[in-house]
């Protein structure tokens, strides 16, 4: 009996642990490249959610920081988030996507019967009331490495 194995045992062993070795390292690079997308998805939601809330026509078509498009709205007293909103720069852009209008021009009504019948009163306190309006917009950020869009209703005035 031999107590050791023959060549093609060894090289077919071989073969199966690289075999086995490539798909681990192609199965980690592919979790890491998901993660480092999952990484700028949640970040690109960070900021996005702060550009939406202080979106503002002046920065339309500029590059702003973070700091800036906070307009100084808050009091930061921390040094290293002054720092870092300082540090990050984007292009910002707006395009508006549609105007929504509610008031006076529901009272006229479309032109078509229906069942119930208004009185004067309501028709001229309806056609008295303001009209609401305020436009849809789609606000955009673009750095070198990060780049996303958010819709925003803003009030006309």
């Amino acid at each position: 009996m031999r107590t050791g194995f023959t060549l093609v045992e060894v090289v077919a062993a071989a073969a199966i642990a690289a075999i086995a070795g490539i798909a681990l390292l192609k199965m980690n690079s592919q979790s890491m490249f998901l993660f480092s997308r999952l990484v700028e998805t949640s970040e690109v939601s960070e900021i996005l959610s702060v550009v939406g809330n202080h979106a503002d026509k002046r920065f339309n078509h500029t590059t702003k920081t973070l700091y800036d498009i906070m307009d100084g709205r808050y009091d930061i007293q921390n040094d290293e988030l002054r720092k870092y909103l300082q540090n990050r720069k984007y292009d910002y852009s707006e395009q508006v996507v549609d105007t929504i209008s509610f008031g006076a021009e529901a009272a006229e009504g479309s032109g078509e019967e229906t069942e119930e019948s208004f009185t004067d009163k309501e028709i001229q306190d309806a056609a008295s009331a303001p009209i609401i309006q305020f436009e849809l917009v789609q606000v955009s950020i673009k750095s070198e490495k990060l780049h996303g869009a958010v819709l925003v209703t803003r009030p006309l005035q």
